[in-house]
């Protein structure tokens, strides 16, 4: 299905962790995948462990057709990045 397909300058940002340039995007998908990007962007443990127990990243995902292997390779990224980062120290504050 179209909605399912995501164009490969899309795949290739989430997958390097950049940023998606919004120019680059071309389907519905594109767009799903942009906002899978902000794991990139987490600075502590905790970020991870609560977007990964909240799960909130795939759940607009499990009412997809994902035919697309790029997609489940991106979906699986995510979980990879979570789940490296989800130990470590505790901090509230950004380091010194």
């Amino acid at each position: 299905a179209a909605q399912s397909t995501a164009s490969p300058a899309v795949i290739e940002a989430l997958l390097a962790g950049r940023p998606v340039d919004k120019r680059d995007r071309q389907t519905p998908m594109d767009l799903w995948l942009t906002y899978l990007g902000f794991v990139n962007d987490f600075r502590f443990p905790a970020s991870y462990r609560l977007c990964k127990a909240a799960g909130f990243w795939g759940k607009r995902f499990d009412s997809i057709s994902l035919a697309d292997p790029a997609v489940r390779a991106c979906l699986e990224h995510v979980e990879v990045v979570l789940n490296e980062h989800c130990t470590g120290p505790e901090r509230d504050t950004a380091p010194d």
